[in-house]
């Protein structure tokens, strides 16, 4: 079996090196299975960055970071029986179109849990016009955040925000300290666009995955991105976590 490994933080260095002599290290495009040793964070990096790429090369994550909601457990030693014996779970991302203000520049970006609308470094409440085809609404206050059934249980859920079955045809919507707070549950075969008005005076920033940052935001369009669809590997048999 054809391996991948990558690695986040320095305390998996040394498992990485010890992967790498034993399985060997192939290319990301010819591999098997993409083993990402690392956390939650890490493993939301290389499913973007695959994304990104356009490729989807299943990911076998294993738990080098804390939490690892995303991960299996560390151990290394049997990683092709384990891979080959794994269940699948798709997860299929959210794709933002955005454009700054500054120069008019135009991104292209991805998250797996949440995309969040930010106040900027003026630190003035956000004044965001959010439309959908069949609604539209403005906001004031902290932000807002747009989110997959995978991110319901990360940042939308600590901001009040509803839960949603893992694979899930929609999205969620959720205003962060609103002045007129809501929250909307949408088909993934919606668009959602944002329109920042004032955007000199109150500036917005869009965080990925809680990670990757925009700022100077004037427009965003977000949408389910469904010709970007990405696999997770899961042990068939729950081991301890550490």
């Amino acid at each position: 079996m054809k391996l991948h490994f990558t690695f986040g933080k320095d305390s998996a260095k040394d498992a990485f090196e010890s992967c790498v002599r034993l399985y060997g290290q192939s290319l990301l495009h010819s591999a098997s299975a993409h083993v990402v040793l690392g956390g939650d964070g890490t493993t939301l990096d290389a499913l973007r960055s695959q994304a990104e790429q356009g490729v989807d090369i299943p990911i076998f994550a294993l738990n080098y970071g804390t939490l690892g909601w995303l991960t299996n457990h560390k151990d290394w030693e049997d990683l092709p029986d384990r891979i080959l014996r794994s269940k699948q779970l798709p997860i299929t991302p959210l794709k933002a179109d955005i454009t700054t203000f500054l120069n008019g520049k135009k991104i292209t970006a991805y998250a797996f849990n949440e995309f969040s609308f930010f106040r900027g470094p003026s630190m003035q409440a956000v004044d965001l016009n959010v439309v959908t085809p069949q609604w539209q609404q403005n906001v004031r206050g902290d932000g807002v955040i747009v989110s997959t059934p995978l991110g319901s249980n990360a940042y939308l859920k600590s901001a009040g925000g509803p839960q949603l079955m893992p694979g899930a045809s929609v999205m969620a919507i959720q205003t962060n300290n609103a002045l007129h707070p809501f929250s909307k549950i949408i088909s993934s075969d919606e668009a959602v666009g944002f329109s920042v008005h004032q955007h000199e005076k109150r500036p917005v920033r869009i965080e990925c995955d809680s990670k990757l940052a925009i700022d100077n935001v004037s427009h965003a369009v977000v949408r389910v991105a469904k010709n970007r669809v990405q696999t997770l590997l899961f042990d068939r048999i729950e081991r301890k976590r550490d």
